[in-house]
């Protein structure tokens, strides 16, 4: 009986362990080991949780080896693809060249670079456009983004496919002791507003410390903290601006920082915060609320970017350019718990179209078509 054998793809596995792409990478790695002669450019002792071959590599990305190291480490392979927009410049031996590109924030937020970052970004993500044979993006959003920035490129050559989230891990918990142990382990308030992520500029969360600073400044009896998830001073580029309003307005006792969470705690976390708020101002996909929405937690997010597109009907919305109305939208529904039910109850629907597998299939659907053309 003939055999095939499988398709070898190399895979720049280097940010598995990031946030963000790192949840991208070791979500979709255990479907390719099943369809593809699968290797991994990284740390050979970190990667080797994932059981498939490491080529390994001690370099980091954003310095100089992103330009030719992995070109030489792949080799021949069938198919090479980096899972961000820093695609090799030294040519890569390869039948089918990918990349993803999960954003455009760098060019949407041109003025919060420094001159060395703007042009970082500019050139390497035209390249990365040029060099590849197609792209894979996570959002509608970002994929018109690409072509408002980039306009010469192809339509047909960027791939929109949804991110997901692990249904198995995020889920409600409806243990009382779990949440009473999370909420000493972490000196959370009874009742808490969640907000998680970084202080970067488009996360905005300036705009959701002076709505709670609002609602409790009305008079009404509010009972309710902002928690954030994470180090005060810990953030990756971190924004000072909320750190200095916090301090300068003796919000102390309003806005609460966790420090560290581990991921483990995260599910906890979500499902016994009265409400997430997702205020952010640019995002390629977002993550967040829909690990909140997998625990069961209601959602509140701003109107802006692709949020629309990836959350739809499963949460409330307010305008992200306004904080008089964010401040309104907590006000109704930290005072209605019924109508926060009901939205997270009708919004258990709507996360199942976000599954890992399904992600996984779409992907290795595309590149095989691809390596078919060749």
């Amino acid at each position: 009986m003939r055999t095939f054998s499988k398709s070898c793809l190399v895979l720049d596995a280097r940010k598995a362990f990031d946030s963000g792409i790192g949840t991208y990478i070791r979500n979709l790695v255990p479907f390719f080991k099943q369809e593809f002669d699968l290797r991994l450019i990284g740390d050979k002792q970190k990667l080797e949780v994932f059981d498939c071959q490491v080529i390994h590599s001690a370099s980091s990305t954003y310095s100089l080896s992103d330009f030719y190291q992995p070109s030489f480490l792949s080799g021949k392979c069938d198919v090479f693809w980096t899972p961000h927009f820093n695609y090799p410049i030294w040519p890569v031996k390869a039948k089918l060249k990918l990349a993803t590109v999960h954003d455009m924030y760098h060019l949407a937020h041109f003025e919060k670079l420094s001159t060395a970052q703007k042009m970082y970004a500019k050139l390497v993500i035209a390249h990365t456009l040029k060099a590849t044979d197609s792209i894979f993006t996570i959002s509608e959003f970002t994929k018109s983004e690409i072509l408002r920035f980039f306009p010469k490129t192809p339509s047909d050559k960027i791939e929109v496919v949804h991110l997901a989230v692990d249904n198995t891990f995020f889920k409600p918990t409806s243990s009382e002791n779990e949440i009473q142990n999370l909420k000493t382990n972490y000196q959370l308030p009874d009742n808490y507003v969640l907000f998680v992520g970084n202080l970067k500029h488009n996360k905005n969360a300036i705009s959701l410390v002076k709505a709670i600073e609002a609602l409790h400044f009305k008079g009404k009896n509010y009972h309710h903290k902002l928690v954030i998830a994470g180090k005060k001073e810990g953030f990756r580029i971190g924004d000072n601006e909320v750190i200095d309003y916090i301090k300068n307005h003796k919000l102390e006792h309003l806005v609460h920082f966790t420090g560290f969470v581990n991921e483990s705690d995260l599910p906890i976390l979500y499902s016994a915060a009265s409400l997430f708020v997702f205020p952010s101002l640019y995002e390629g996909f977002g993550l967040p609320p829909l690990e909140a929405i997998a625990c069961g937690c209601p959602v509140l997010c701003s109107n802006m970017a692709s949020i629309p597109e990836v959350c739809g009907n499963s949460t409330f919305y307010f305008d992200a350019q306004n904080t008089e109305s964010l401040t309104n939208e907590l006000e109704k529904l930290l005072a209605n718990k019924e109508l926060r039910k009901t939205k997270s109850d009708t919004a258990k629907e709507w996360i199942k179209q976000y599954d890992w597998s399904l992600t996984a299939e779409k992907h290795i659907n595309i590149i095989k078509e691809g390596l078919s053309k060749i």
